[in-house]
């Protein structure tokens, strides 16, 4: 936390994290700051391959997150469904993507 002594906590605070399962660690940790960040996580590949939307199996690491924005009273989180693959090299219902925000 020592890295997060001297954060200006009237700014946004933007935070990258592999593993979106960490959010309630992260959501913990910046309670405790009184911050709420915007996280962009990735790790889900979206689920890879999907049937109507609904992921047959998500990587070790992605917990309840698949693709798109969550959001709760502390931070919010997008999760990228990138571009990679994890096992087998298909993807099916779950399109590439490259997400791109201006700030």
């Amino acid at each position: 936390m020592m890295a997060c002594e001297n954060i200006d906590r009237s700014l946004t605070s933007l935070l990258l994290n592999h593993c979106p399962a960490y959010r309630t660690s992260i959501d913990e940790i910046s309670t405790s700051m009184k911050l709420k960040p915007i996280i962009l996580s990735g790790h889900t590949h979206g689920g890879q391959v999907t049937f109507f939307g609904i992921p047959l199996m998500t990587p070790y690491g992605s917990g309840k997150y698949v693709k798109g924005w969550y959001c709760n009273d502390i931070s919010q989180m997008y999760v990228s469904k990138g571009i990679g693959t994890t096992i087998l090299p298909i993807r099916f219902g779950a399109r590439a993507e490259v997400a791109i925000f201006n700030v």
